[in-house]
């Protein structure tokens, strides 16, 4: 601590002292003196209570407790401070007492109004409302004619047929690929106009075999619609031969009779194979197949009719399970797109031999889920197990001539193992500058600055894998040459 603070401090306790005692003394010094306040007779009915501070080097005390300009009142000078008696509060002012004025008849409004200036307007200070910029209504197509409604001329009704009734046109008929709605349509009205609430109560002239779910709807006075409403589909139901016939005696609203019934047929496709996957070269000899159709089907009635054959014998499968199907990398991505119930995953019960000709067969009799009609006819698709691992071919990127600085491609007959493999085993003779060796499936890609009419040779090595666990079992030395 540092001793100009200590000073300071005990400076500061000195003045403080000091100046009580002063007061003290002072308060003192005034009980015994001149009268106090309460014994001053009040001069006036409100004062105002003063407190003078002046500063006064030469009087610093009165030991008489008098101020010698006003004896009336005790007083206490202390360092230049002067105290005195304070006054009683003025009393507070009373509140100005509300008036209940008389309002003015309307002769007294006029004379008020009339000893006004005359009000004066300036013509030139009035402006138009400045009304905003209006946005060009948008263009409209076509032409407006103007016509007067009602109109002032009535138009006679339209002559309706009268006599026999009979059916213009009918539809679907025949075989169809697809039969969204079936319709009627006679040459007379057959129903008031009216809500379609309404119409749905009214009688049907028609009938559809075999039965089926749907709804028959007017439209219009003349026209019969069938709408399926079977779920999951917006069109009548496949692989089924359909019947719809007007019985005779149908009357129309206007009294034609249907003299003879009126029948017609139509039928919907049985069901199609839209494709099957995995087909082609280098299969796995326990593949899981995912055949597509274009309608509902039941997977084991279906199954009954695929026929497989592996190297010219018939091999047996079963349907995939779930798991399965959805383990397997080619079918679980598909499946999960594909509409429920048109699809059929199955697989072979025992693995098929490799390097084997595939035969995949389906129908005839492949039954549909939706109607009773069966395929008649057999599809086909084709496939090989994987051969032994071998290099099918040795090319470039740039056509026959392979100009510098052309990639070189490596084709082999199966997929590689990425895991396994290793570009740094590959080797090129002569050195390849800027060498860069990549795979994707069953290619091997060799990049670099190659150098025009000179002769590469490329050996892959005899630990080359593939992804059947097969390895290529000698080095094996492939030439190219680089054209100018």
């Amino acid at each position: 601590m540092s001793t100009r603070g200590t000073k300071a401090r005990t400076g500061r306790r000195l003045t403080a002292f000091a100046l009580t005692a002063a007061l003290i003394l002072g308060a003192c010094s005034g009980d015994d003196g001149g009268p106090s306040s309460s014994d001053e007779p009040s001069t006036s009915g409100a004062s105002t209570s003063t407190t003078d501070a002046t500063t006064d080097p030469t009087n610093t005390t009165d030991p008489g407790g008098s101020d010698p300009t006003n004896p009336g009142l005790g007083f206490v000078g202390v360092s230049g401070i002067k105290l005195s008696e304070g006054s009683a509060v003025a009393n507070a002012a009373e509140p100005v007492p509300l008036i209940d004025g008389t309002p003015l008849d309307q002769p007294s409004l006029d004379a008020v109004i009339a000893r006004l200036p005359e009000w004066m307007v300036d013509a030139s200070l009035a402006q138009p409302f400045n009304w905003p910029v209006e946005t060009k209504p948008a263009p409209r197509a076509g032409v407006t004619v103007d016509g007067e409604f009602p109109a002032p001329q009535q138009v006679d009704p339209v002559d309706v047929a009268t006599g026999p009734l009979n059916v213009l046109r009918f539809q679907p008929e025949g075989d169809v690929v697809i039969a969204p709605f079936a319709s009627i349509t006679f040459d007379q009205p057959m129903v008031p106009i009216s809500t379609v609430s309404q119409l749905d109560q009214a009688s049907v002239p028609a009938t559809i075999s075999p039965p089926l779910a749907g709804r028959w709807q007017w439209i219009g006075t003349r026209t019969l619609r069938f709408d399926a409403t079977e779920a999951g589909a917006d069109r009548l139901p496949m692989a089924t031969e359909y019947t719809i016939e007007i019985p005779a005696g149908t009357t129309s609203a206007t009294g034609g009779v249907l003299a003879e019934a009126v029948s017609f047929q139509f039928a919907t496709p049985p069901v199609t194979v839209q494709s099957i996957q995995p087909t082609g070269e280098s299969l796995p000899l326990a593949p899981v197949f995912l055949a597509r159709f274009d309608q509902l089907i039941d997977p084991p009635a279906v199954l009954a009719t695929v026929v497989i054959t592996a190297g010219g014998e018939t091999w047996p499968v079963r349907l995939a399970t779930d798991e399965e199907a959805a383990a397997d990398p080619l079918v679980g991505a598909q499946i999960e797109s594909l509409p429920a119930g048109r699809w059929l995953a199955f697989r072979p019960v025992d693995p098929f031999p490799a390097d084997a000709a595939l035969e995949i067969s389906i129908g005839p009799g492949t039954p549909s889920a939706e109607g009773p009609l069966t395929t008649t006819a057999t599809v086909t698709y084709s496939g090989h197990t994987y051969e032994p691992l071998r290099i099918t071919e040795v090319a470039c990127g740039y056509g026959p001539n392979c100009p510098p600085p052309t990639d070189i491609y490596v084709t082999l007959n199966n997929a590689l193992d990425l895991s396994l493999f290793d570009p740094a085993v590959i080797t090129i003779e002569p050195e390849l500058a800027g060498e860069v060796i990549g795979v994707y499936g069953n290619t091997i890609t060799i990049a670099g600055a190659t150098i025009g009419r000179t002769e590469y040779t490329i050996t892959l090595p005899a630990g080359l894998t593939d992804i059947y666990g097969q390895q290529l079992g000698n080095d094996d030395d492939r030439t190219i040459t680089i054209g100018s």
